[in-house]
């Protein structure tokens, strides 16, 4: 038994019997030798005060500076824990955003357009020259983020086509691929074409079907 080692409830208590003790046990009515600058129990509270300091002597044979000291310390925990309070629901705020801001601030979805594009007067055959079609067409092409539909021109085929967007100085402007579709009784391709960036004027649409010539015409971004 004599070399068992106390448990931690158990070194809780004598803790707690020798804090009674300290409070009760050592009444000094004169206050002798206690010290009369109240910082050096401050200190004491603070655990900045040396511990070869005599003061720490006294008060453990002090009870009424063991009490002061015991309320210097209440005193310093009570800005921690009114921080604590505070910073609390702060900390679960901050929790809550890092964990649901995928929900809370998703990207508003870009605002895309819808287009039309009715090549089919347009028609060419197998073996005729590429057709260029001429000014006031009526092609006519809104500038923004659009999701274009083009009613492709009689003899044209489903599959894959590229396409591309030039204006008059044959720059390219834009540039993209879709698959175009049989909707009875239209072949109708469907892509996306972004010419929110365009200045307002004149240019020509470039397509083809893979392996196939380029056809073009004359249309306005306005």
């Amino acid at each position: 038994m004599a070399n068992e080692e106390l448990s931690p409830s158990e070194i809780e208590q004598l803790r707690r019997v020798f804090q009674a003790a300290a409070l009760n046990d050592f009444p000094n009515p004169d206050r002798k030798g206690c010290p009369t600058d109240k910082s050096v129990l401050r200190a004491m509270a603070a655990k900045t005060l040396p511990l070869n300091d005599p003061a720490w002597h006294h008060s453990a044979n002090c009870s009424p500076c063991f009490r002061e000291l015991k309320q210097y310390e209440a005193e310093l925990k009570r800005p921690r824990l009114r921080w604590a309070a505070v910073l609390a629901p702060v900390a679960l705020i901050i929790v809550g955003l890092f964990l649901f801001k995928g929900q809370l601030f998703q990207p508003s979805p870009s605002s895309v357009q819808t287009a039309t594009l009715d090549l089919r007067p347009f028609s060419v055959t197998r073996g005729e020259p590429d057709q260029a079609n001429e000014a006031g067409n009526g092609l006519v092409l809104s500038r923004g983020d659009l999701t274009l539909t083009i009613l492709l021109p009689f003899g044209f085929e489903p599959g894959r086509y590229e396409f591309k967007l030039l204006n008059d100085s044959l720059q390219q402007a834009a540039a993209g691929s879709g698959d175009a579709k049989l909707q009875n009784p239209e072949i109708m391709l469907t892509a996306r074409i972004d010419t929110s960036k365009l200045v307002p004027g004149r240019f020509t649409l470039w397509l083809r079907q893979s392996g196939h010539d380029w056809k073009s015409y004359r249309l306005s971004i306005r």
